[in-house]
């Protein structure tokens, strides 16, 4: 018998996050939270939703209250044994010190993509968006300081889940000690998750899908550059993204 794994993908925008997510859903053992650290970085800490957000009244926004969301023992008695919460990093870097149990007692697995492929995408979402929400310089940041507490995260590409889902998640699912499930590769297309309601407008390709996509054929630096001629902040957002990528990437399986 497996005990509880508490697990946490942390991400960044537009990186495929949701699709893992949906995987973890379909297993059927994972009780699943859909980015709950963003009530408490753009309500509790910057005093307002992102384009898109409708946040939902009965959401925890305090740090340690949605800490504990994501720990909390489950009962024994009910189907789900684990709990399973995506996030982006940028939510909580600057609190980590204060999250250190939680970072502790959770399974840390870092996903990230080509930030040409992700930043173009994100700005097709919110022109307006932050440096700060490209979310990669945080992931680095973040991982560092769990390397330097002795925590050794799994760091994944999405380019290698649609590679081979298949392989990719099986090693996902090892690292967390978990079985792997091989049937929740797929999953019924246009059922939305209750959670998702709240961002409903991010996630149209996780919902109208029923698995992962294939790789990406599209020449990034063609997708790069159509997007930065609407938005040229994206630019700078790039040049200063790419290298937390690199190292990130440096670190993938």
């Amino acid at each position: 018998m497996v005990g509880q794994k508490n697990i946490a993908l942390w991400s960044h925008p537009r990186s495929m996050s949701t699709s893992v997510e949906r995987y973890f859903r379909e297993r059927g053992d994972c009780w699943c939270h859909h980015e709950p650290f963003m009530y408490f970085y753009y309500l509790e800490k910057h005093g307002k939703p992102y384009p898109g957000f409708d946040p939902e009244d009965n959401r925890p926004r305090d740090l340690h209250d949605i800490a504990e969301m994501v720990t909390s023992p489950l009962e024994e008695d009910k189907k789900q044994k684990h709990i399973f919460f995506k996030d982006m990093s940028y939510y909580v870097t600057d609190h980590l010190t204060q999250l250190e149990d939680l970072m502790r007692g959770t399974v840390p697995v870092f996903l990230i993509r080509d930030p040409r492929l992700s930043l173009a995408s994100y700005s097709k979402l919110d022109p307006g968006f932050t440096r700060e929400e490209g979310g990669l310089d945080a992931q680095w940041q973040h991982f560092q300081r769990l390397k330097s507490w002795g925590i050794d995260p799994l760091v994944i590409d999405a380019d290698t889940i649609t590679s081979s889902p298949e392989d990719a998640m099986g090693r996902v699912c090892a690292y967390a000690g978990i079985p792997f499930i091989k049937e929740a590769l797929s999953w019924q297309a246009e059922a939305l998750p209750e959670d998702w309601q709240q961002t409903k407008a991010w996630h149209e390709g996780s919902i109208n899908s029923t698995g992962f996509a294939p790789p990406d054929a599209r020449d990034p630096d063609d997708v790069f550059e159509a997007a930065a001629k609407n938005m040229p902040a994206l630019r700078g957002y790039l040049n200063h993204h790419q290298p937390f990528y690199d190292q990130l990437k440096a670190h993938s399986i």
